[in-house]
């Protein structure tokens, strides 16, 4: 059974005796000047998804303190934006057999993020996760995955743009951001 998520708003993924399920938890909101190009890039990921028939990966990897949680919490903003709630994994459900139709029987394009996928998801889990981003369940759903070590990624992941289509890496804060800070300082 497909079931819609309303209101639209932030969840994460728990499970209990009964199963799976979402709860809401609060929106992300940012306030102040976003700096560089997360916001430019928020933009292009949710034009790219919007403008695609199923599935869109994007991989956010590289250094904490970057910018990779940034642009998936823009992207999450964003998104509710124009109606489409964000679920957020952070625990390694794929062993539970509900999990994958569970995710794939939400019915309206929902942004899936997976927050430091590697420190949660083994080699094993990443290649059951595969199934997700491959479109063996048909569905409109924008995948976010976090990581800090890229090399801790399974490479059928790392390496496909049919599963992922943007790859952002992040090795420092960039000049762009730098520069605009530098500039609000003076």
């Amino acid at each position: 059974p497909s079931h819609d998520i309303s209101p639209v708003g932030v969840y994460v993924v728990n499970c209990d005796l009964r199963g799976l399920y979402l709860q809401q938890i609060d929106d992300f909101v940012h306030e102040g000047k976003v700096y560089g190009s997360s916001g430019r890039n928020a933009d292009r990921i949710i034009k790219t998804f919007q403008s695609r028939p199923n599935t869109t990966g994007v991989m956010l990897t590289g250094y904490k303190g970057t910018g990779k949680s940034m642009l998936a919490k823009l992207t999450s903003e964003k998104c509710s934006a124009v109606g489409v709630p964000t679920i957020i994994v952070n625990a390694d459900f794929t062993e539970n057999t509900d999990f994958f139709p569970f995710i794939q029987s939400i019915s309206n394009p929902s942004l899936v993020i997976f927050d430091e996928f590697e420190k949660t998801h083994d080699k094993n889990a990443q290649e059951r996760i595969l199934t997700l981003l491959d479109g063996v369940y048909p569905s409109k759903k924008l995948f976010i995955l976090t990581t800090n070590y890229i090399y801790r990624v399974d490479e059928n992941l790392a390496n496909r743009p049919g599963r992922i289509f943007y790859s952002f890496e992040f090795k420092s804060l960039e000049e762009e951001f730098i520069l605009e800070y530098c500039q609000d300082l003076s």
